[in-house]
């Protein structure tokens, strides 16, 4: 049998969960599944731990996944790997929508769920059968590529062993910002909502499947409510209340003391009985998706709910001793800089426990990105950028400077002095906790983009100066350009308009 390492690269800047260093599931299921049929496997996570790669380079089949902002890390992993000998083979949403991209980078692509394909492949690699059988598999047949059809069935995810977090190089010692050591676990799979900027409906499908409530339950009785933190993975925990109501009863009847977290929608709150059942089951925090307080937003964005009902279901789960993280997105068409500023103050006034103010990402394989491609709206390709943090297109009624310091002015005023002290009067000590932590982070990302700050600034003020000048010169600028490459644009600019004998801004006192 073969050796495979799984890696999972980081992201290029620090984020909110920089500190937390949860492995995602893909690479630890498959892993479990390849040991069961007697292949040597492991994971390395580098935001966990640095990888050894040694044991990679000793490894018969390197297997990378990816998310876009981690995609430019797994593909220079790729090719220094492949560099040494060892054939890599890359999975996760970014590449499952632009394998192409990926195959210029490693041997093989695996597109969309991974649990029959990894074991096909690797029966038919190892034997050197046909990888035509392999479903979603790309790869190149000298110098054809081949793209493999994706099986349609989805897969039955209870049919899925329990990942093996041992398999993860350094997990057990991990602890994170707090002292508690987080253990993702995974009920459900898919999401029967349609919002515009998310790709998981595109990857996993509307349809909502489900492991058996036994299963969870039995994976639970894996951890140590002591020391365990658990974090259920689910896109939506809650969106079969009487199958989640099972498990949390079950959860109460075999050993209590838990706490734990989740991903809901505001829909969680339309039940009092089952909110009270979440803080006796020891939920101490949900993460909701509220994205915008303007419903015009909600409805582009295809939300399915509404600002008045959101303020009801914070004050509904509020009641119950439930604290929220709310995470919110800048950047829709209809966004102007006084919807974003009330976005920030609505979090404020509301409480929320801890708070996320994301930048619209154009994710390949989301309605998003296939409308801002469209109307040729993408200025940035490098995905190190896509993020949630960074401006990578031109939005409709901001400039990227503009919706860049939005975003950074949110986190400011949300995550400052003032707002600590209040913290530590209510004696929320966790969240003053988590307040410190996000300051840190923020000031730390800040100062590793301090060029790509000036740079959207700089190109701000020409595009100002020009306009101002009533020239008919349009400058593309593009919102990640380096300092160096928006000066060189200003240049080009100014000789374009005194060639045209124009008087330029940068003959006059006012000139940046």
């Amino acid at each position: 049998m073969s050796k495979v390492v799984f890696l999972e690269p980081r992201a290029a800047n620090p984020h909110i969960f920089s500190g937390f260093g949860i492995p995602r599931l893909g690479s630890v299921l498959l892993a479990t599944i390849l040991r069961g049929l007697g292949h040597d496997a492991g994971v390395f996570v580098e935001d966990i731990r640095e990888v050894d790669f040694e044991r990679v380079l000793s490894a018969d089949l390197a297997a990378i996944s990816v998310l876009t902002p981690t995609a430019p890390r797994g593909y220079e992993m790729a090719r220094q790997i492949h560099a040494r000998g060892v054939p890599v083979i890359m999975g996760g949403p970014h590449v499952t929508f632009l394998a192409d991209e990926a195959l210029e980078h490693c041997d093989f692509v695996i597109r969309g769920e991974a649990e029959r394909s990894m074991p096909a492949f690797m029966n038919a690699w190892s034997t050197g059968a046909d990888l035509a059988s392999v479903p979603g598999l790309s790869y190149r047949r000298g110098r054809e590529v081949v793209h493999n059809p994706v099986d349609p069935a989805p897969v039955d995810i209870r049919a899925n062993p329990i990942p093996d977090m041992s398999l993860v190089d350094g997990y057990d010692s991990r602890r994170g910002v707090t002292r508690w050591r987080i253990v993702p676990i995974q009920t459900s799979r898919g999401c029967p909502f349609a919002c515009s900027f998310c790709s998981v409906t595109q990857m996993f499908g509307r349809g909502m499947r489900y492991r058996e409530t036994s299963d969870v339950l039995d994976e639970l009785d894996r951890c140590d409510p002591r020391r365990d933190f658990v974090f259920f993975y689910d896109d939506n925990f809650c969106v079969n209340l009487p199958r989640t109501r099972r498990i949390l009863e079950g959860m109460i009847d075999r050993r209590p003391g838990w706490r734990w977290s989740a991903q809901v929608r505001i829909d969680v709150a339309r039940d009092e009985e089952f909110l009270r059942l979440m803080c006796d089951s020891g939920c101490r925090h949900i993460y909701i998706g509220f994205e915008s307080i303007s419903d015009e937003t909600l409805a582009l964005m295809k939300k399915a709910q509404t600002s008045l009902q959101a303020t009801k279901a914070i004050e509904a789960i509020h009641r119950h001793g439930i604290g929220i993280h709310g995470m919110f997105v800048f950047g829709f068409d209809t966004d102007t800089k006084k919807d974003l500023k009330r976005t920030w103050r609505y979090a404020m006034k509301q409480k929320l426990r801890t708070a996320q103010f994301m930048i619209l990402t154009p994710m390949p394989g989301t309605d998003t990105y296939r409308v801002l491609e469209g109307e040729n709206r993408i200025e940035v390709r490098d995905w190190s950028f896509y993020d949630g943090q960074h401006v990578v297109f031109r939005p409709k009624h901001l400039s990227p400077a503009e919706l860049q310091w939005c975003q950074i002015r949110a986190h400011r005023c949300y995550y400052s002095w003032r707002e600590r002290i209040k913290s530590i009067f209510r004696l929320d000590l966790y969240r003053a906790t988590i307040q410190v932590y996000a300051k840190g982070i923020g000031q730390r990302w800040i100062r590793q983009n301090r060029y790509y700050l000036k740079a959207i600034k700089l190109a701000r003020r020409a595009e100002q100066a020009i306009a101002g000048k009533g020239s008919h010169i349009a400058i593309r600028f593009h919102p990640l350009a380096t300092y160096r490459d928006v000066h060189e644009q200003v240049e080009h600019a100014v000789e374009r308009m005194r060639a045209r004998g124009e008087k330029s801004f940068a003959d006059s006192p006012t000139s940046i």
